[in-house]
């Protein structure tokens, strides 16, 4: 198949949504608004990191990819997502996509790649097994699996969300006011990432996060929606506030607002340690994703976009 690849822009993010729509799962585009965000609005995206392959003026795939540094000084790609139509599948459409998505990625500095992940910005933590085309194009391109990770999916019911308040903590919904606190707080007590992905549930209606208090400090929060729409987390609790429910309780309030809105059920991002949600709320692990990692060299950096 003779196709073209170029960098996508502003305009093309209708086109890149119906892609997806027509190359992914229903429900990992249910959330098509958020998606559209994800791929064209991301912190630490680059407009050469969007890639888009044409068969004459027709859309067919599409590859994003973004760039972080991380504490220990390395630069960390991430390939966010490559979708092909099913008519332009094994012509090489993907490889292309992910090799030049490698090659861009190599000349700003990345010296790992991944796939999935991008924290604090992603939609899936890694492949989706289900997406067995996928799995096999990273492993031809010599990528190596780190490990597995799980969702775990909650059914709602009013007996779930229902439990036992800790005494003596105020448990509550975080507010506009204090987010300048509370992110100080997120940024000393826990990841960078998790303090800039619960920023994005102020931009909620309702804002997506509740809080623990005592004595005018913070215990612990729980929030949702950050990324997609029907995810949960991420949630933390202090170690030294930990065994007095607080975590439950959070996360029963979040459950609240899915059952409020009509939701039946709501996945739990990443989920870990599986024990406290089956017990907390009888979730049960659903979706799996492979962490992917590939090293990356002057022989990756130097490729041209030939290939």
């Amino acid at each position: 198949m003779d196709f073209s690849v170029r960098t996508g822009g502003p305009a093309d993010r209708s086109a890149v949504v119906s892609l997806c729509r027509e190359t992914l799962l229903a429900e990992d585009t249910a959330d098509s608004d958020g998606l559209s965000r994800l791929l064209w609005e991301a912190h630490d995206g680059r407009d050469e990191l969007r890639l888009l392959a044409h068969v004459g003026g027709r859309l067919v795939g599409a590859g994003f990819a973004t760039l972080a540094p991380r504490h220990d000084q390395v630069v960390l790609g991430s390939v966010a997502m490559i979708a092909v139509q099913s008519a332009a599948r094994r012509s090489g459409v993907a490889r292309v996509l992910l090799a030049q998505l490698e090659a861009r990625l190599g000349e700003a500095g990345a010296t790992e790649i991944w796939t999935g992940g991008g924290q604090p910005q992603y939609w899936w933590p890694g492949i989706d097994v289900r997406y067995d085309a996928a799995l096999q194009l990273f492993e031809r391109m010599g990528y190596l699996r780190v490990e597995e990770v799980a969702n775990m999916t909650v059914s709602l019911s009013a007996r779930v969300i229902s439990g036992p308040l800790p005494d003596g903590v105020e448990i509550r919904r975080l507010t506009a006011a204090e987010a300048p606190d509370f992110h100080r707080w997120m940024q000393m007590a826990w990841y960078p990432e998790w303090a800039r992905e619960v920023q994005m549930a102020l931009v909620r209606d309702p804002i997506s996060c509740f809080v623990a208090r005592e004595g005018g400090d913070y215990l612990a929060f729980a929030a949702y929606d950050t990324n997609r729409l029907g995810w949960f987390g991420p949630m933390g609790t202090l170690e030294a506030a930990r065994g007095r429910g607080l975590g439950a309780t959070l996360l029963r309030c979040c459950l609240r607002d899915y059952l409020d809105r009509g939701e039946t059920e709501c996945q739990v991002a990443w989920a870990g340690p599986q024990d406290f949600y089956r017990n907390a709320v009888g979730a049960e692990a659903s979706n799996t994703f492979v962490l992917m990692r590939k090293a990356i060299g002057s022989q990756v950096r130097s490729a041209s976009a030939r290939e």
